[in-house]
């Protein structure tokens, strides 16, 4: 990761994305879409100053130029909300974070 703070955590729109329980609603720092945002992303907010938030809409374009340390990477928290949501082990959370992470490029276009 580089020196700088993340720019920005991607979220789910309200309507269009599963919810980890916990979740509050906030809006995307672009289009202002109401987006989920779990507990551990809140405790990221609040740590890191400046960070936005973007839906995953607004968020194609800026990942297709994003450098290192622009995205804030997965927590330990979120990982743990993760696995919980989907009922798996945390390994198996990190691998499918993994995987989705891997494939963006091709999720983004």
């Amino acid at each position: 990761m580089s020196d700088q703070e993340p720019k920005y955590i991607i979220t789910g729109r309200v309507g269009f994305s599963s919810v980890v329980p916990g979740s509050d609603t906030s809006e995307c720092s672009e289009c202002h879409h109401a987006v989920w945002i779990s507990p551990s992303s809140q405790k990221i907010m609040k740590e890191l100053e400046g960070v936005a938030l973007l839906c995953t809409e607004c968020a194609k374009p800026h990942l297709k130029n994003a450098e290192k340390g622009d995205v804030c990477p997965v927590s330990n928290g979120q990982l743990v909300e993760l696995a919980r949501y989907w009922k798996i082990s945390l390994k198996e959370a990190a691998e499918r974070v993994d995987a989705i992470m891997k494939n963006l490029p091709e999720l983004i276009d």
